[in-house]
């Protein structure tokens, strides 16, 4: 029996499709060879994940010793951008799961624990999450001239209240900056309390904060530039939670914007 089936963990995509049974093999070779031929799986769970199966994992590796890892199987395209993502930022040294080892399309990292930046936000609306972010996001695209693409904050981790992670680079590539920063301020917008006045000043702190990084200040084109990337991206969320509010929430911003801004002059 397989661990797949041991722990009936489903492995169905967001398209219906299912993963390629081979990998789960795949996968426990790969961990006999990074671990020894004691290992086994004290227990396994799906993280949230609708493209890929993602794992949250307790690898038990002998010795009464317990290993906390996450294993990545790819049912859709993103292996190579993930993995390369993973060692290019590693090597930079931007905070992602270190890769600790792989096989064609399954990767093992390290489990990254900590609080949701979403949660953290929750706690605080403090501005000091909000320029980790921007500064997150800022060495990002020097390091990899790519864009993130995912930017739901839940991908977000704060380590020890103090470090913040990245996690899931399967979307990542080429484009315009904005478009991750409006992302994030939409995922930020659109979590309960939903577009709270509070949200509303971070989101411009978020914007204000990476032009800093970049060196320029706030121009009305950036401005509209912004407003509209947020837009577009609470449509695709309402779209995929198939959500009327949202969608009502994303023509507000497209056509009033976002209050509670210090504007150019």
């Amino acid at each position: 029996m397989s661990f797949i089936q041991e722990f009936d963990i489903d492995t169905t995509g967001i398209d219906g499709r299912r993963l390629d049974s081979t990998l789960a093999s795949d996968f426990e070779n790969l961990l006999f060879q990074y671990y020894g031929p004691e290992t086994r799986i004290e227990s396994a769970k799906r993280m949230r994940s609708k493209k890929n199966v993602t794992l949250d994992l307790i690898i038990d590796v002998g010795k009464d010793t317990l290993s906390h890892v996450v294993a990545k199987l790819f049912i859709e395209d993103g292996y190579l951008i993930e993995r390369r993502v993973l060692a290019e930022s590693t090597h930079n040294d931007l905070a992602v799961p270190r890769i600790l080892a792989t096989v064609p399309n399954v990767i093992l990292m390290e489990y990254i624990s900590g609080i949701p930046l979403i949660e953290r936000i929750h706690e605080t609306y403090s501005m000091e999450e909000i320029d980790k972010l921007a500064s997150w996001y800022h060495r990002f695209h020097d390091i990899h001239n790519l864009i993130k693409g995912d930017a739901r904050l839940r991908n977000f981790i704060m380590k020890d209240n103090s470090t913040l992670y990245g996690v899931d680079f399967e979307e990542a590539r080429p484009g315009e900056w904005i478009i991750d920063i409006g992302g994030a301020a939409a995922s930020l917008l659109d979590t309960d309390p939903i577009f709270d006045i509070r949200k509303q000043k971070l989101a411009w702190r978020l914007l204000d904060q990476y032009l800093l990084l970049i060196g320029t200040n706030r121009t009305k084109n950036q401005e509209t530039e912004f407003i509209q990337s947020v837009a577009n991206a609470l449509q695709q969320t309402a779209i995929w939670r198939n959500d009327k509010e949202l969608q009502r929430l994303s023509q507000q911003v497209r056509t009033d914007g976002i209050p509670n801004n210090k504007t150019c002059s």
